[in-house]
């Protein structure tokens, strides 16, 4: 992972249906799916930390139809690790 850097990922989450919900991320395939429907959950992640990355929340609804958000996370400009907090999922209820 030669020039990437750390981000962890705080991700709050409030009473979420239809779970789980799938996380992407441009350079990683490999993320944990979100199998809560409450509380906080983590997740690092490797990013360039000159540019920006876009997460994208993906879950199935009950018509069978994809849902999605997207976040971006502002490049760091740092090689330390970083915390982004996000709430972005209390929207999808």
């Amino acid at each position: 992972m030669k020039h990437l850097y750390p981000i962890n990922l705080e991700i709050d989450l409030i009473s979420l249906d239809f779970l789980p919900i799938t996380v992407d991320v441009d350079r990683f395939s490999d993320l944990q799916d979100i199998q809560l429907n409450k509380g906080t959950i983590e997740r690092l992640l490797y990013t360039n930390k000159h540019s920006d990355t876009e997460i994208t929340f993906r879950r199935k609804n009950n018509n069978d139809e994809y849902e999605y958000y997207t976040v971006i996370i502002p490049a760091s400009n740092t090689s330390n690790l970083t915390t982004f907090n996000l709430n972005p999922l209390c929207i999808m209820n």
